[in-house]
């Protein structure tokens, strides 16, 4: 017994039905395979939290250098990786994988990303107020002491 359709597994894939001149119920059992599916990051720091997203299915997170798998039936899955400690996944940020029969790996690229602080937005960020406030406690002090 089995079937020619290769997203099917009947049971263990093979047996015997004897029907003998009459009608009869008879009872199938189908498993369902589970193949994994393993993200796999690279560029990534040691301990950096990164994750996956297979949509409408599961999320899972994972700690760097470790993978992250899932155990999926054949079929078509959307996905998409992340870090949100600056990092950028530069490959395989998202896509759609076809499990067929098989067990199957992503590797997904990630990079730093770089602070984008310029030395003027630093001037304005944190000098600038330093020198507003100075100045407003200065004009204050100056008008108490001459009271």
């Amino acid at each position: 017994m089995g079937t020619n359709d290769p997203l099917i597994r009947i049971g263990n894939g093979f047996g015997n039905i004897t029907i003998s001149g009459a009608a009869s119920d008879v009872e199938i059992f189908f498993n369902e395979t589970l193949f994994n599916v393993t993200f796999h990051a690279s560029n990534l720091n040691p301990g950096i939290t990164w994750s996956v997203n297979i949509y409408n299915v599961s999320s899972r997170n994972g700690i760097y250098p470790n993978n992250i798998t899932f155990q999926l039936p054949n079929g078509t899955y959307n996905f998409s990786a992340s870090s949100n400690n600056g990092y950028s996944a530069i490959s395989n940020s998202s896509g759609s994988i076809s499990i067929l029969g098989d067990n199957i790996t992503v590797n997904v690229s990630f990079v730093k990303v770089n602070s984008s602080f310029t030395a003027e937005d630093k001037l304005l960020g944190y000098i600038l107020p330093i020198i507003l406030i100075a100045g407003i406690v200065s004009v204050a002090l100056y008008y108490k002491r001459k009271k």
